[in-house]
């Protein structure tokens, strides 16, 4: 199934995860991490590449950025749409691939994308274009889920593997997280860091044994969290 398809048939169930005390806990690892690299969003320029149901947009558009978001998902963005129908400043959202942006160069104070990496069709184009429409000075913050993790190997080898979303997924190493920054030298060094060290079990979720485990984790393996965060600025090239 096409992953267009496969996440137009979750649309209505995809923010129930969210809601569940173990969903609820990741998400505000996740969320804390990603704003320690976006910095100060206000009267930034931000697009959000795989937006889904709008969760990180709406997020951004409260922080007092100008937002668009593309998805190709149909059905994610009317759930996205219906929940920002009554915004004072409106979020901008496209159906769009990620391949084929449809914006001018250099549109963008920043290009944002948040565990929607794994399910490009072309990765490498899916970069390009990342890279074309963020303007000089500008930063790309992506976050994506990290193969070398206990979180997603606890994932791979569920029986039902093969049913879910994940087994569309491309997972990203450490390595070749790092090594999507380096495709482009107008990249400076990325900075990288991790989290979501807890097992992947919602039954046994448990806290404060998640909290404990986050924080001795995070001390004695920094980079072996399920989620990779990294941000690089774009230089002006010569």
């Amino acid at each position: 199934m096409p992953n267009k398809d496969l996440f137009d048939s979750i649309s209505n169930r995809y923010d129930d995860w969210y809601k569940t005390p173990l969903g609820e806990f990741v998400d505000q690892l996740e969320y804390k991490l990603l704003c320690k690299h976006c910095g100060n969003l206000m009267g930034k320029r931000i697009l959000d590449v795989g937006c889904g149901t709008g969760m990180y947009s709406i997020r951004f558009a409260n922080m007092g950025a100008h937002v668009t978001a593309i998805d190709p998902s149909n059905k994610m963005l009317s759930i996205a749409k219906e929940k920002t129908k009554h915004f004072v400043v409106p979020i901008h959202f496209i159906e769009s691939a990620a391949e084929d942006l449809p914006f001018q160069n250099n549109s963008f104070d920043v290009v944002f994308a948040c565990s929607s990496l794994e399910f490009v069709e072309d990765l490498g184009q899916t970069m390009e274009e990342l890279h074309r429409v963020l303007s000089p000075g500008g930063k790309a913050i992506f976050g994506v889920l990290n193969k070398e993790s206990v979180w997603i190997q606890s994932i791979i080898n569920q029986p039902d593997f093969e049913d879910t979303i994940y087994a569309n997924a491309k997972f990203f190493t450490y390595k070749s997280f790092l090594q999507l920054f380096h495709t482009f030298p107008s990249f400076s060094a990325p900075n990288i860091e991790s989290t979501v060290f807890v097992n992947y079990h919602p039954v046994l979720y448990l806290e404060p044994e998640a909290s404990t485990i986050e924080f001795f984790r995070r001390l004695t393996k920094p980079l072996k969290g399920a989620f990779l965060v990294g941000s690089a600025r774009k230089e002006n090239e010569s």
